[in-house]
């Protein structure tokens, strides 16, 4: 059986191999700790570090989805692979969650968004968002990040809410998410290296996303050794 991960994403590059990308997406979910996410990124992991984050926290304002270090559970890597980025880095990340707003299911790799779930999303879109008119045609909720950002290091939304209203801001979230503001929560890291390490180069074509099936699998298999599983 397909996760909710697998089910509620909404954006597998090819809707003609939708039910082997959502098994993947499942295997690959499934292979991550609750606390562990991938970045997936031009530069290393270490590169970024290097720019604080107060470098933006002064331009985050009231918003759907704010500047930041963002984070998946692998869904981004169903987006078409092409020469484009084929060379854009992976990186397995561990999170302190201690001081993030987390929203997820009582039991995370659940099968349904449950009552846990909302109550928590509930509460932050109460104490956090704010309605307003955009283009004088349509009021959409946005969310008061500065405000957010003085008692929470980032924001986790996991699994995703596959049919968020329009005027919801999680309308924007194309994904399970963790965004990161300040990098105290990051606990440990490992370089996975780059799609381009993970595939036949002389072989691939930017057309043919079936590539990325052999390339989910051995990211999959780095990942077990790294958790020895």
């Amino acid at each position: 059986m397909n996760n909710i991960y697998a089910n509620n994403f909404k954006y597998y590059s090819n809707e003609y191999n939708i039910e082997k990308y959502k098994k993947l997406l499942t295997k690959l979910t499934n292979s991550l700790l609750d606390n562990q996410w991938l970045r997936i990124s031009y530069y290393s992991l270490n590169e970024e570090l290097k720019n604080p984050p107060s470098n933006y926290i002064k331009y985050i304002k009231t918003c759907f989805k704010p500047l930041g270090l963002w984070f998946s559970k692998g869904d981004w890597l169903f987006h078409s692979i092409s020469e484009k980025n084929i060379n854009t880095r992976i990186t397995l990340v561990e999170i302190n969650y201690n001081d993030i707003y987390k929203v997820t299911n009582k039991i995370p790799n659940n099968y349904i968004i449950d009552k846990y779930f909302l109550k928590k999303l509930n509460f932050f879109k109460k104490k956090y968002s704010i309605l307003k008119l955009l283009n004088n045609k349509h009021y959409f909720e946005l969310i008061k990040w500065k405000k957010v950002i003085k008692k929470y290091k980032g924001f986790a939304v996991y699994p995703f809410i596959k049919d968020a209203e329009f005027d919801n801001f999680l309308f924007t979230f194309d994904n399970s998410s963790l965004v990161l503001w300040n990098y105290e929560s990051i606990i440990n890291y490992y370089d996975l290296g780059k799609i381009s390490d993970y595939i036949n180069l002389e072989t691939f074509n930017k057309y043919n996303t079936i590539i990325q099936y052999k390339f989910i699998n051995k990211l999959i298999k780095k990942i077990n050794n790294i958790n020895k599983i």
